[in-house]
């Protein structure tokens, strides 16, 4: 409703003398009843206006009091007092499953499971506190309640909604490993779910995280697998599996008899691992870096003492890191921030250090800057493949990428046995790749990659090939459809229309007259057949336009790509939706323990399994 005096529609106030205002219908100027704001009336106006224009001044009051009569009666500017019902209503405790109760109910279990907060919580002072201020009507339930009620009811809803997503998926990419919790020695199995949609948005859920007891050998593990696999109904929907380099655990893919790839991550990590300590020097770098690191880790006084040096000279106050064996990133990480706080470090080893073991020497020093050097693009790889958006086809591109870049950029002779040594590993562990069809078809599928990663014509037909076969696969619907229909006695009106009608009987010309008509029309119809393309042809055509568009930018989104001329290519578009869905790594997996980690704490020593899982999967499917 405005508040302004409907007087203004025929008064404005004067430019150069406020305390006056100017009738627009006679020019006027009529006083505003003083010379400061707080003294400004419109008593004057509304005079004026009464006994000069008497029509306008009715027209304004009827306008006014319409205005006041469409204001409804129960709203709160027409009632300032609430009845005794409604106060007695504000002052009444909710009922445990009222709805405003459940609300809330439902908004702490949400915290609980988003937040990695224990159930514990909502018997802490402080919280109930902050809840009792918020909403006194609001009684905290207890611990249990959420356990067995809130957080088990939030799951299977939860569980609904991706259910629902995954049955519209079309095929679905996975990824699976172990993983052991530290205070209570219990083995979890992962199992991530990513897809492209119809419309090429790329997604990704978490389906278990499931207790898994006894030994971990190839079959029970496959067997694990394929009741995960059956409790979501995608059996019969898996692409690809990512899976680490385990022994274990290509078996066990083997045994589902699922297609698998190894993560490009712990591939990479293999093949870096035993090639940098090939060099002795580099060996004991490593070692000293390690040792000098941990003086920093075990000793406060020793820690407060660099971050002074590091303020005094200037240098960014950071913690030395150090590393974790099983991780070659960390490595790096380690002796990259060696490496950017040498002088400091340097400069606290010369005035307080008196164990002269601890300390790196000036050759050792060198060496970790060359060392740094070669190990920043490979650094770089992993947080580009480790990455949400990250897509198999980026393997064989960015192994050709570093081997290029170790061949001719990388030329330190300083590190010369280390380079070949890296060189070697990876040849050894990543050519078999280039020949595998799943890799081959989703990098071709990739329009920023296409076939640029191939050697030679012999290879690019072979590529070519895969390709069309995947695409074609993709678009036929699967035969024993149609024979298991066949089976059933049931018809279909397209399948009898494509059969070739069926002979009749011979009979003598002279009691059939249509039989020389049939004859020259069936040899009519069958030559008509033979000019409309087949589906291999069109599949054929696709790819050959496909191939001779130019590549799109390495940073470009592919699938975009795809959305955008899924017209064009309506039959390699199919297959590029299901080829560009798997990850590059197995990393959702490792994430996904990271969260359970956090959640398997030790306040949480007593937390069972299967809650445990509820709150892995909410966690991950509720952010």
């Amino acid at each position: 409703m405005d508040k302004r005096s409907p007087i203004w529609k025929h008064f404005t106030v004067c430019e150069d003398d406020n305390s006056k205002a100017s009738c627009a219908l006679c020019k006027s100027l009529i006083s505003r009843g003083g010379v400061s704001a707080k003294n400004y009336t419109t008593s004057a106006m509304n005079n004026h206006l009464q006994y000069k224009h008497p029509d306008e001044y009715k027209a304004m009051k009827l306008t006014a009091s319409a205005k006041l009569e469409s204001v409804p009666r129960d709203t709160d500017t027409a009632r300032t007092q609430p009845t005794l019902a409604e106060f007695a209503a504000k002052r009444k405790t909710w009922t445990i499953d009222s709805v405003e109760a459940t609300r809330v109910h439902e908004a702490i279990g949400r915290m609980i499971a988003v937040d990695v907060q224990p159930y514990s919580v909502v018997e802490d002072v402080g919280f109930k506190g902050v809840v009792g201020t918020l909403e006194p009507r609001y009684v905290l339930p207890s611990r249990k309640f959420f356990s067995t009620k809130i957080i088990p009811e939030m799951y299977e809803t939860t569980r609904a909604r991706v259910q629902s997503e995954v049955d519209h998926a079309k095929s679905v990419c996975l990824t699976a490993d172990t993983w052991t919790a530290q205070n209570t020695t219990q083995s979890f199995f992962s199992l991530t779910a990513h897809w492209v949609t119809d419309d090429f948005k790329r997604r990704s859920s978490v389906l278990q995280c499931q207790l898994f007891e006894g030994a971990h050998t190839g079959i029970r593990l496959a067997n694990a697998l394929m009741e995960m696999l059956r409790s979501w109904s995608i059996e019969n929907k898996v692409h690809v599996m990512l899976r680490d380099s385990g022994a274990n655990m290509v078996k066990a893919m083997r045994d589902a008899d699922l297609t698998h790839a190894s993560c490009f991550a712990h591939t990479l990590q293999l093949s870096l691992h035993d090639a940098i300590l090939a060099q002795q020097s580099v060996a004991d770098l490593m070692k000293d870096s390690r040792k000098l690191v941990g003086h920093f880790k075990h000793s406060s006084s020793a820690t407060s003492r660099l971050h002074d040096i590091q303020k005094e000279i200037g240098l960014p106050v950071h913690q030395l890191l150090q590393d974790v064996a099983t991780r070659w990133n960390s490595s790096y990480l380690m002796l990259n921030r060696l490496s950017e706080q040498k002088r400091a470090v340097s400069l606290y080893l010369t005035e307080c250090s008196d164990d002269k073991t601890v300390g790196l020497t000036s050759h050792q020093w060198t060496l970790m800057a060359r060392v740094v050097k070669l190990l920043r693009p490979f650094e770089q790889l992993t947080r580009e493949i480790s990455s949400a958006d990250a897509c198999l086809s980026v393997v064989l591109p960015a192994v050709q990428a570093i081997l290029l870049f170790l061949q001719n950029d990388a030329c330190d002779t300083g590190l010369k046995k280390t380079v070949e040594e890296i060189i070697a590993a990876l040849k050894k562990r990543f050519t078999p790749l280039f020949t595998e069809p799943i890799y081959a078809v989703t990098t071709a599928l990739d329009p920023r990659f296409k076939l640029t990663y191939t050697a030679d014509d012999e290879q690019r037909i072979k590529v070519k090939s895969d390709v069309l076969t995947a695409a074609l696969t993709c678009a036929t619907p699967p035969s024993s459809s149609v024979h298991d229909d066949r089976a059933a006695g049931g018809t279909n009106d397209d399948d009898d229309a494509c059969e070739p009608p069926r002979k009749k009987e011979k009979l003598d010309a002279d009691v059939d007259f249509w039989v020389s008509w049939d004859s020259s029309h069936a040899q009519d119809q069958q030559s008509q057949q033979s000019d409309v393309l087949s589906l291999t042809d069109l599949a054929e055509a696709e790819l050959a336009k496909y191939m001779a568009a130019p590549c799109q930018p390495r940073a470009s989104d592919p699938l975009t790509w795809w959305r955008d001329n899924a017209a064009r290519f309506p039959l390699l578009s199919v297959a590029a939706r299901r080829y560009l869905a798997a990850p590059a790594t197995s990393v959702p997996s490792e994430r996904l323990f990271s969260s359970a980690g956090d959640i398997s704490d030790d306040k949480r020593t007593c937390l069972l399994a299967e809650n445990l899982e509820r709150l892995v999967f909410l966690k991950a499917n509720l952010m």
